[in-house]
């Protein structure tokens, strides 16, 4: 449970720093050929956008990131 919050944490920070729009949509763009990278662009891509669960720590926090990403 520790492990999920920290790594919920690092994905926030790394919504916060607009990557989303900056690094990985440029890189899919890019390098749509490197099936190695496209597939792990993906990965993190869904695990910064899955819905923050009711008990986790700063749910509003959480939802202003994914908000973010939509509107970058």
């Amino acid at each position: 449970k520790e492990r999920d919050v920290e790594k919920k944490q690092i994905l926030n920070y790394l919504g916060s720093w607009s990557i989303v729009k900056q690094d990985l949509i440029p890189l899919l763009q890019n390098y749509r050929d490197d099936f190695n990278l496209t597939f792990e662009i993906l990965k993190l891509l869904v695990l910064m956008t899955i819905q923050p669960d009711s008990k986790s720590h700063d749910v509003p926090g959480q939802l202003r990131t994914l908000q973010q990403y939509k509107e970058d």
